[in-house]
């Protein structure tokens, strides 16, 4: 796991864990190996390895993080770390370690206009959201737009933020024979469309941005699993429970019982599925989201058979 992208500050995490430490020759932490108990354990925070001189213990340094914080497991390992990941400067690297990490931070396109700007065929794109169930609130809320020209041209552009920051967005096409159906751009890892717009105790996990931005507190994937970084971000939002909300197709079932497992163990976390005649949530009508999400079972390793057989 790269720890450096998650920005978490190890720097801080040794300094604080071993009080008696000292710099090494390359700028390395050196302090006492748990294993061996001398102090001949050196920490390559820039290079994220480790290695103890007298016994030979080393490897990757979330193998050590997960030592150092008694714990097993990716997931564990994330929500143990949240308090490493400074919130003030988010997943970017801190400044006074020597690594420069890309955030891919992406502006809208240059042709982007605004829904209510009153821009040219402002109509024929909001017509279309309309038929979606997409309502003016949420396009306001999300601050969707589209473009006529460029590279996204003919598509619905729907910006995502972190923190109140545009950091990418998410374009699709209106003409179903324009491939691909989505353009996504923004930072590596991923974001999740709509986090910064939840505001209950609880998450809704989908996949595609159209059918979170029909439920309250919904969040969009953007893909087919989800990322260490997103998961990172749904921690960091610390919610009390977590609802996986993906298609009703063999994929879509997978998909749910995949992140599921992901999750279960750090956050209560349920599914729930469209009926048998609809596909996703973003067909269904407000009245079938309700009831789907009243509806919803509690996921334990014991329900995986049942759900994709």
């Amino acid at each position: 796991m790269n720890l450096t992208r998650l920005g978490f500050d190890s720097v801080l995490f040794f300094t604080t864990k071993f009080p008696h430490y000292r710099g090494g020759p390359r700028g390395e932490l050196i302090v006492d190996c748990l294993r061996c108990g001398r102090p001949k354990l050196y920490v390559n925070y820039v290079k994220e390895v480790f290695n103890c001189f007298r016994c030979e213990w080393g490897g990757s340094l979330d193998k050590l993080v997960m030592e150092v914080l008694d714990v097993k497991g990716r997931a564990a390992l994330l929500f143990a770390i949240q308090k490493w990941i400074p919130k003030h400067i988010g997943f970017r690297k801190p400044a006074h370690i020597n690594v420069v990490y890309k955030t891919g931070i992406v502006d809208l396109p240059k042709e982007f206009i605004k829904i209510g700007s009153d821009g040219p065929m402002e109509k024929v794109f909001k017509k279309y959201l309309l038929a979606r169930n997409i309502t003016t609130d949420i396009i306001a809320e999300f601050g969707i737009g589209y473009c006529l020209a460029g590279k996204m041209r003919g598509r619905i552009v729907i910006p995502f933020t972190k923190r109140g920051e545009i950091v990418g967005f998410s374009a699709r096409a209106i003409n179903i024979d324009v491939k691909p159906k989505y353009h996504t751009e923004g930072p590596k890892g991923g974001v999740l469309l709509g986090l910064d717009q939840v505001k209950g105790d609880y998450v809704v996990i989908c996949e595609g941005p159209f059918d979170a931005l029909r439920i309250k507190n919904a969040v969009a994937l953007q893909g087919n699993t989800i990322t260490d970084e997103q998961l990172v971000q749904l921690l960091t939002n610390a919610p009390d429970y977590v609802i996986v909300f993906m298609d009703n197709d063999n994929v879509g079932r997978k998909m749910a019982m995949n992140l599921c497992r992901k999750i279960w163990q750090i956050l209560p976390t349920s599914f729930t599925f469209p009926p048998d005649d609809k596909k996703d949530p973003g067909e269904m009508t407000n009245m079938e989201i309700r009831i789907a999400l009243k509806n919803r079972k509690p996921y334990n390793a014991a329900v995986e058979f049942d759900v994709l057989n």
